[in-house]
C-alpha cells in the first residue's frame, strides 16, 4: 500500500539525498563565490591602474604633466581643449 510521498522510502535513503542535495548546493556556491572572487580581483587591479574615483579630466592632466608624460606645450593645449 501507499505509504506516503517517498512511497516507504527508509530513513537512511531520505538522509542519502539530503546529503547529497546539501554537497550540491555547497559545491555550486563554492564555484560562484570562486568565480565572484575571481571577478572582484580583477575589477580591483584595474581600478588601481585607472583613474581615481572622482578625479576630474583636469586632474588627470595636471597629474600627467607633473610626472612629464606631456610637455608644457601640450598641456597647454590640452587644457584650453577642456575650456580649462
Amino acid at each position: 500500500m501507499w505509504d506516503g510521498w517517498m512511497h516507504g522510502a527508509s530513513g537512511w535513503e531520505i538522509g542519502a539525498i539530503m546529503i547529497m542535495l546539501l554537497f550540491w548546493v555547497l559545491v555550486i556556491a563554492g564555484v560562484v563565490f570562486f568565480v565572484w572572487f575571481l571577478v572582484e580581483r580583477a575589477g580591483r587591479g584595474a581600478r588601481v591602474q585607472g583613474a581615481g574615483a572622482g578625479e576630474t579630466a583636469l586632474e588627470i592632466l595636471q597629474k600627467r604633466y607633473a610626472r612629464g608624460e606631456i610637455t608644457h606645450e601640450q598641456y597647454q593645449q590640452m587644457k584650453r581643449e577642456l575650456g580649462e
